[in-house]
């Protein structure tokens, strides 16, 4: 991502900050309404859930122009979302509607070039998540199940196939 863009989210998030609380609270109001299904993936403590998106969008704005140093982490996060059943589809889903709530509490101050901004930004953060979830996935099709139940040796008595074909 180029530095200009970087530096016009990180400004943008900066101008958000004293509202981000009420970003986030409609960030997943929106979200939860327009796709129920995706609401188990997110913490049901609200004051949590609020914290961990404070968090990690701060991480992201902070950091667009230095993805390198945020890939193994943010890939690392896709490989646990993988774990706990997290589909990828909803990574387009989750960027499309934080880009939403994002244009709404910007009011004037929203542009296209803010947008693109974001969804740059966002889109480069989705394709982190799936390199991990593509690396968990390649690690579970290499890797035996640890606890897949074992195929059971049929055991039939001395003779029984004996038996059997005689009938």
């Amino acid at each position: 991502m180029r530095k200009s863009a970087a530096k016009r989210v990180r400004a943008h998030h900066e101008a958000l900050a004293p509202k981000m609380g009420s970003v986030a609270a409609t960030f997943h109001t929106r979200l939860f309404e327009r796709t129920p299904s995706i609401a188990p993936s997110f913490a049901s403590d609200h004051e949590q859930r609020e914290r961990q998106f404070i968090a990690a969008l701060a991480t992201i704005a902070k950091n667009l122009d230095r993805l390198d140093v945020l890939e193994e982490p943010l890939m690392q996060l896709g490989e646990r979302h993988l774990e706990c059943g997290i589909p990828p589809e909803h990574y387009s889903v989750v960027r499309d509607e934080l880009i939403g709530t994002l244009s709404h509490h910007s009011g004037s101050e929203w542009s296209e070039q803010l947008e693109r901004d974001w969804f740059l930004g966002l889109s480069l953060v989705c394709e982190a998540l799936l390199k991990g979830v593509l690396r968990a996935a390649e690690h579970r099709a290499a890797t035996p199940a640890k606890h897949a139940p074992q195929a059971q040796p049929v055991v039939r008595p001395l003779g029984a196939n004996a038996h059997s074909r005689k009938r």
